[in-house]
């Protein structure tokens, strides 16, 4: 399997040892896709996409046994004991918000919500081919107006391609960068599209756009 994109997944087990699952896919479909498969044909006791961060993330519960904290079990009465997960997520610091989910379920609110796939050991930059830029396979364009999300998207395999200014006022400008990607996908969900298991399709409606955050 090709390793150009992936990413990485914090996992408890249940005599909740810690441990990082890294997944891989040539293109950013296939780790989204592998993603799901690994999960829901895993199902750890817990997994994040932070670590060590049990903040938030996705609590296994089997026949009333979870290594969820007691604490967290105490204020939210409507657990699920049967065979589920339970995700949790902080609205604010005393406030943690509580749900119940599939395992597959789970497994889209993460990809849909905290997955965060970058670039892998096999990532290639393609100006370092011939020296030139391909802006022709620029598949989706990105403005963002903070320079600290300059860092984290080119993580996530997007180039910066212009600087732009938006004038506000006579005397008043904004800077807008703007990035592009290869990936046509780059912006979207797994929960958007369908989600290829071998000769099975699941299809999922609780789409959300990153773009639209």
């Amino acid at each position: 399997m090709k390793k150009t994109w992936q990413c990485s997944i914090f996992t408890l087990n249940d005599k909740e040892e810690p441990s990082r699952k890294v997944i891989y896919g040539a293109n950013i479909d296939q780790v989204r896709e592998n993603i799901f498969v690994w999960l829901t044909e895993e199902e750890p006791w817990f997994y994040s996409h932070a670590y060590p961060n049990y903040e938030y993330g996705y609590y296994r519960t089997e026949n009333n046994t979870s290594i969820i904290p007691s604490n967290l079990l105490t204020q939210h009465q409507n657990l699920q004991t049967s065979h589920g997960y339970v995700g949790v997520n902080r609205v604010n610091k005393n406030t943690p918000q509580l749900d119940n989910y599939s395992p597959e379920d789970a497994a889209f609110h993460f990809l849909s919500q905290y997955a965060r796939i970058v670039r892998g050991p096999e990532w290639m930059n393609p100006t370092t081919v011939d020296g030139n830029f391909p802006l022709h396979e620029i598949k989706v364009i990105k403005r963002v107006t903070q320079d600290w999300q300059i860092k984290e998207l080119t993580q996530r395999g997007w180039f910066l391609l212009d600087i732009e200014k938006r004038h506000r006022g006579p005397d008043e400008y904004q800077v807008c960068f703007v990035l592009g990607h290869m990936d046509e996908n780059a912006e979207k969900t797994m929960a958007e599209q369908p989600v290829k298991t071998g000769s099975s399709t699941i299809v999922h409606s609780g789409a959300k756009d990153y773009s639209k955050r």
